[in-house]
């Protein structure tokens, strides 16, 4: 570590034994005395540095004197930017640098004597004073006078008010560990840096994290923090994301839930299932895939929404909000039954064109205003925002070889009449429509079980129900003297852009006239 020494004012460099020291915390002006400045060869026998030096860095050696600290760290000048190994060294140390001080002055060089307010100050705007706000033991506030405005335990409402930094934290009283991911990220939103880099540089020390300094990489810098946390590039793309997030708390964790970064994304397992949210009222789009990540200070909980990939394969949905899943009367939230998931993290292609491949061939219920979906399975390859049962495989050659089952409930006659389709999508392309007790029979161990998630292959079904087999995809209903005919069946529509789907339709015929759904 370099200090400067506050008497001479020439740099010292300690490995051990640091004496105790100031550290000054500011904005960069201008014209900064610079490493290099204080390096330079004396032109004089004099004991002083050999340049002159700003008001900025003596008023910081003289009040660190008064103090009776020999010794200053001030970042323009202590740190040999012009050596990678070094920047890298001092970025990833800055935290501790700042905790290990005695006291950490911070210098408002656009804060007048006679100003009262801080809303203005650009310290309380710059990404590096965050952690310089958050680290030191001690901090002082001085004007551009250098007048002493009061320590950080003085002013903790106007900070905290400024910063959305709770008063705990910023006594120390509460660790930032306790602290959620978002909460913390939410302090830096709205904060700037000089590099883009920096605004990831800057958060280091406060997720206790430690990476090289690649300027040059831009935006992507942000990414590798969050992927220390398992979320690389899935929850914002930088903390700007988060500035609405500074109530959100972290679950309890009972260790319950598992997580690690494999070559599909995140994998998640354990108890943290994938939500459907229906919203009622909104039409055939009216359900929502999130995942929660914890509670704002209004004990609601808060997430981000996903679209379904493929089978227990998810993205984000960028177009929605992280947080403030917005879940009210108008919404019934359930947990799906998928034991383990991956959600997908810095994709090579886009999400989209990833499902396409699990949608071309794949078999689409309609929606209707004559009957309603109640059920599908298997539930890995039903995806609920579309109505659609994809392929377990992307590949051009992959079919369904499985029972795909759907539940519904019509509307005949105006009773609600509850039935099963069971879709064969082999080469036969067939139907088996049930209804009154044949749904009793042959729906319980479909629906339930170990065949809910998976389904069965329709091969074993043909050898353990062989009365199933022989039902066809007609069914006949009498409601209040009434008798309607429903038949299901298989058709192969037009392809969408470049996907071809086949269509589950129904036709319902009470009279002369058949209508078709």
């Amino acid at each position: 570590m370099r200090l400067l020494n506050a008497t001479t004012r020439q740099l010292e460099e300690f490995v051990a034994d640091i004496p105790p020291y100031a550290i000054l915390s500011h904005t960069w002006g201008e014209r900064e005395v610079t490493f290099a400045d204080l390096s330079s060869p004396p032109t004089t026998t004099t004991t002083t540095a050999s340049v002159p030096l700003n008001d900025k860095v003596e008023n910081t050696c003289e009040l660190a004197l008064q103090h009776g600290l020999s010794h200053v760290g001030i970042d323009s000048c202590c740190i040999d930017k012009s050596s990678s190994a070094e920047l890298t060294e001092a970025i990833n140390s800055m935290w501790n640098w700042y905790q290990l001080s005695v006291v950490c002055y911070a210098f408002l060089d656009d804060f007048g004597p006679n100003d009262s307010t801080f809303a203005s100050c650009k310290w309380f705007t710059r990404g590096w004073t965050l952690q310089e706000l958050l680290a030191p033991k001690q901090v002082e506030f001085y004007d551009r006078s250098w007048n002493f405005r009061g320590t950080r335990d003085d002013l903790l409402s106007p900070l905290s008010s400024l910063t959305r930094i709770p008063n705990p934290v910023l006594q120390g009283r509460m660790p930032l560990s306790e602290c959620s991911v978002a909460s913390r990220m939410s302090w830096a939103a709205g904060r700037k840096t000089t590099r883009i880099e920096d605004a990831a540089y800057s958060l280091l020390g406060i997720f206790n994290v430690h990476m090289p300094a690649i300027y040059g990489e831009g935006i992507n810098a942000f990414p590798d923090i969050e992927g220390k946390y398992g979320s690389r590039g899935l929850l914002a793309g930088s903390p700007d994301g988060f500035l609405k997030t500074s109530g959100v708390r972290p679950f309890f964790d009972d260790f319950s839930t598992r997580f690690a970064i494999t070559n599909q994304g995140l994998w998640i397992s354990g108890d943290a299932p994938i939500k459907l949210i229906t919203y009622r009222g909104d039409g055939p789009n009216s359900s929502r895939y999130a995942i929660y990540l914890g509670m704002d200070s209004a004990a609601q909980a808060v997430g981000i929404y996903l679209r379904k990939i493929g089978p227990r394969l998810f993205y984000r949905d960028v177009d929605l909000s992280m947080a403030g899943v917005g879940v009210g009367d108008d919404a019934i939230v359930d947990n799906l039954d998928i034991p383990d998931y991956h959600i997908l993290i810095d994709p090579v292609m886009h999400p989209t064109r990833l499902a396409i491949p699990f949608r071309d061939g794949a078999l689409h219920v309609p929606s209707s205003q004559y009957f309603t979906i109640c059920d599908a399975i298997p539930t890995e390859l039903w995806d609920h925002m579309g109505n659609i049962f994809l392929k377990p495989k992307p590949y051009q050659w992959c079919q369904h070889i499985t029972v795909l089952g759907v539940a519904v409930q019509f509307r005949l006659g105006g009773v609600t009449v509850p039935m099963v389709v069971l879709c064969d999508c082999r080469i036969r392309r067939q139907v088996k429509l049930l209804s009154g007790d044949k749904i009793h029979v042959f729906a319980a161990s479909l629906f339930g079980g170990r065949n809910r998630r998976t389904s069965v292959e329709w091969r074993e079904l043909e050898i353990e129900a062989p009365d199933l087999m022989e039902m066809g995809n007609t069914a006949e209903v009498t409601v209040k003297d009434r008798t309607f005919n429903v038949e299901a069946h298989l058709i192969e529509v037009e392809p969408i852009s470049i996907i071809k789907m086949l269509n589950l339709r129904f036709n319902v015929e009470e009279t002369e006239t058949p209508i078709m759904w």
